[in-house]
């Protein structure tokens, strides 16, 4: 006999009863807008300027928590990133403003954390980007010589990650993330197999982090990323320092700029360009608060097998910060990025707006 809507509405209404009431939700709608102007010169290609967000620091995201039984409790998040100055393409096919950042499903409890879905690899979430001041701009130190990029190093999201995080126990916590999904017949990355473990020890002023990324879609052998670092913060002032030595390919940061004098490419020798060699990365940062103002400097070293693609970078920037979700950054970075590189020197000055909420 076929049940009806009546029916099904007085079954759920049943399994709502046995369950008892249910918990309120938390839900939070958070995000972060960015936009800054850019001028790049370059020593052997000329120079250009860009407004934007070309770094993809902006992002709008939901979270939710809902209490499950004593300190257990559910948990849920998704994000997308968008273009401020420009919010989207005008090409009707292709007028998505938004573009894919995380989403996952999770829960809490004595034991830890646990969740699942695409997630920010365990490598990016220890050091280096929190420690960089002006990650996320155009003075930051991931793919200008300081730190890798990359999914399996300090930028982007992997897919189809199941991940454990220990609460801290003695100043110490852990993350694990395995990929346990082997599907080959679609055209998404399923991070079969993968590895990423990542660690964090906090003592008083002091945080010290290592880092092991495994990606297993590539030769062993060659798939394989680790750092150490170590930061000392007083809240007024930070030194901060990371190595890394990087088997994961990838590549440096790159932009094109279109001039009447010509066009400003800045990206190995052709666009997208992955590194066929082994690279070690140095990062040394420096902070300094006065009042509401931060001063940052920051040296960055990219160590190749290829002595023409080295990168040694050089940065000073300030931050003013007007409330807690609103700044002003400006800065000048300066690379030597070495005879591998049409762009040879290469001078980053930007400033620009960021406001969190």
């Amino acid at each position: 006999m076929r049940t009806t809507g009546i029916a099904r509405g007085l079954a759920l209404a049943a399994v709502a009863a046995m369950a008892g009431p249910a918990a309120a939700v938390d839900v939070e709608i958070d995000g972060r807008l960015q936009v800054g102007y850019t001028y790049f010169d370059s020593s052997a290609q000329g120079h250009g300027g860009t407004i934007g967000d070309d770094k993809g620091q902006s992002r709008i995201g939901i979270a939710a928590r809902q209490a499950i039984a004593g300190s257990t409790a559910a948990l849920g998040r998704a994000e997308v990133g968008l273009d401020p100055d420009t919010f989207g393409n005008d090409d009707e096919d292709s007028s998505n403003p938004f573009r894919a950042r995380e989403a996952w499903v999770g829960i809490q409890g004595t034991a830890g954390q646990l969740r699942a879905g695409r997630l920010p690899g365990a490598y990016k979430q220890v050091g280096g980007i929190h420690w960089d001041l002006m990650n996320a701009t155009e003075l930051q130190q991931r793919r200008a010589g300081g730190m890798t990029g990359g999914a399996y190093g300090n930028d982007g999201f992997i897919n189809s990650l199941v991940e454990y995080r220990t609460h801290s126990l003695a100043g110490i916590e852990l993350l694990i993330q395995y990929g346990f999904d082997d599907r080959s017949d679609d055209d998404v990355d399923r991070s079969g197999d993968d590895l990423l473990v990542g660690g964090i020890y906090r003592e008083g002023p002091w945080e010290l982090i290592g880092a092991y990324s495994r990606d297993d879609s590539l030769p062993a052998g060659e798939n394989r990323n680790w750092k150490l670092g170590a930061r000392f913060d007083t809240g007024e002032a930070s030194l901060a320092y990371q190595y890394e030595k990087v088997r994961v390919r990838d590549r440096i940061d790159d932009a094109s700029v279109e001039r009447d004098s010509g066009t400003l490419t800045l990206n190995p020798i052709t666009p997208e360009e992955t590194f066929d060699f082994d690279t070690r990365h140095h990062m040394v940062g420096l902070s300094q608060a006065y009042g509401m103002r931060m001063l940052w400097l920051a040296w960055g070293y990219m160590d190749a097998d290829d002595d023409d693609f080295d990168i040694y970078n050089y940065t000073i920037a300030l931050n003013r910060l007007f409330s807690q979700g609103m700044r002003w950054y400006t800065g000048v970075q300066y690379q030597d990025r070495g005879r591998g590189y049409d762009s040879r020197h290469l001078t980053v000055f930007t400033t620009g707006l960021r406001f969190d909420f």
